[in-house]
Order: structure tokens, then C-alpha cells, then sequence
């Protein structure tokens, strides 16, 4: 989103220079850049103790995708991981960890990739989707979603062999 007029005051914004940033819109009154604004959201890979990742299919995408929602105000990507997986699935995501960023171009959005574990348990799905299951990683990977941040995510963990043993493990706290 880019503004036209200040969020703060109401003053109609002017462009200004401001070093290696370029034109941004500028408050003459507040003294105050508007940098243009876009959605966060999370992407979440979720291992059971056995490593298989938790994957789930929504009726409007084709193909497995992973749980992912927007980051609500005040949220860090880690709490939305929990909110989500808990809202999806039903169960509870521990240990989540930043694995990466990817911006998502189709849609404008800046994808956290967050990396857990969840405890025993079956997922039950949300009436927005039409299962959740779990599913070894290189089984899922040719069944994802192509055009969705899952499969970013995918090939980020294969390359982090040992990050995902210590994860499943239960050797990493991250959520201290």
C-alpha cells in the first residue's frame, strides 16, 4: 500500500528524496517518510517425531500446501505459526524457528518460512480446508503446490538435514 495522504495527520504527502531510498512519500508536517507498506504472513513446516511434515489441501490450490496465514498487528511470525497450526489442524506447534524470507510476488507478500515440530496427535482440519495429514518430505515435494512458498520451504529444509534432526528431536528450543 502507498500512501497519498499522511495516517497521522491527514496532510496530503510530497514526494522527497531520501538518500539511497529515492522519491518516498514525505509528511512536510509531521517531518515523516510513508514507506510503502505490504501483508506478512507465515508458511509453516511442521515435523512430527517421526519427520514427516504436516501438509494440507485447500479446495481453491491445487497441489499439497503447507499451513500459512497473515501475521496479525502486534503478532511476531513465530506466534502466527502457533495461531495457525492451532486454528488448521488442531494441534500444537513447538520450537518454531525462522528458517527464511521469500518475497511472494503473485500476491505482495512478504513469506516468514517458520520451521517446528508438533507433539503425537492427528490433525484435524478447518472448515477452509479439505484435509490435513502428514506425509515424509520427499514424498510431498512433487505434490506441492508449484507456485506456493512451500516449496521454498522444502528445498531449504533438505539442505538443513541436521537442523531438522535436531528439531525433531527436541535438542533445539527455540521458542526461549
Amino acid at each position: 500500500m502507498t500512501f497519498s495522504y499522511c495516517p497521522r495527520c491527514g496532510a496530503r504527502l510530497v514526494s522527497r528524496t531520501l538518500g539511497q531510498e529515492g522519491e518516498v512519500p514525505f509528511c512536510s508536517g509531521c517531518q515523516k517518510p510513508w514507506f510503502r507498506m505490504f501483508p506478512s504472513a507465515v508458511c509453516v513446516l511442521a515435523l512430527n517425531p517421526s519427520g514427516e511434515g504436516l501438509f494440507v489441501t485447500q479446495r481453491r490450490i491445487p497441489g499439497l500446501c503447507l499451513v500459512s496465514g497473515f501475521i496479525a498487528p502486534g503478532e511476531t511470525a513465530e506466534e502466527t505459526a502457533v495461531r495457525e497450526v492451532r486454528e488448521e489442524t488442531g494441534l500444537t506447534f513447538l520450537n518454531g524457528r525462522l528458517l527464511a524470507t521469500h518475497w511472494y510476488r503473485r500476491d505482495g507478500v512478504l513469506m516468514h518460512l517458520i520451521l517446528g515440530r508438533v507433539d503425537e496427535g492427528r490433525p484435524v482440519p478447518s472448515e477452509e480446508l479439505t484435509e490435513a495429514f502428514f506425509l515424509p518430505l520427499k514424498e510431498a515435494a512433487p505434490r506441492v503446490d508449484p507456485s506456493s512458498t512451500g516449496v521454498l520451504a522444502l528445498l531449504e529444509l533438505t539442505e538443513k538435514q541436521a537442523l531438522q534432526d535436531e528439531i525433531i528431536s527436541g535438542k533445539i528450543e527455540m521458542n526461549k
